[in-house]
């Protein structure tokens, strides 16, 4: 992987988290979860599987927005099961490559 494809030296805007986004999704070892996402994935019945439809299909609805660690959190969006599904996402970069950390997820308004 070359510098311009390390995810926290870009500069992303909407649209290249977006396309980030679903890069990184595309593969699922690129995905990693908190415990704190495990646990409320569990007790909102959740699956992964959703989670990962958010991250390909969804629309960013906040952010992305640089932390002080360098890495971007975004807030992504999607209809599932009829319902309004919201993940909070990191997006970073550790030796191997880009990955999205997924922070929690729930059923919005």
């Amino acid at each position: 992987m070359e510098a311009q494809d390390n995810v926290i030296l870009m500069r992303l805007g909407e649209e290249s988290a977006k396309r980030m986004l679903s890069e990184i999704a595309a593969d699922t070892k690129n995905v990693k979860f908190t415990t704190h996402a495990r646990e409320r994935m569990k007790e909102r019945q959740i699956t992964s599987a959703q989670i990962l439809r958010c991250l390909r299909h969804g629309r960013i609805t906040e952010g992305p927005a640089r932390e002080a660690s360098g890495n971007w959190k975004l807030n992504v969006e999607v209809i599932s099961a009829g319902q309004v599904l919201v993940v909070t996402v990191v997006l970073d970069n550790r030796g191997s490559g880009n990955y999205a950390l997924i922070i929690t997820a729930f059923y919005g308004g």
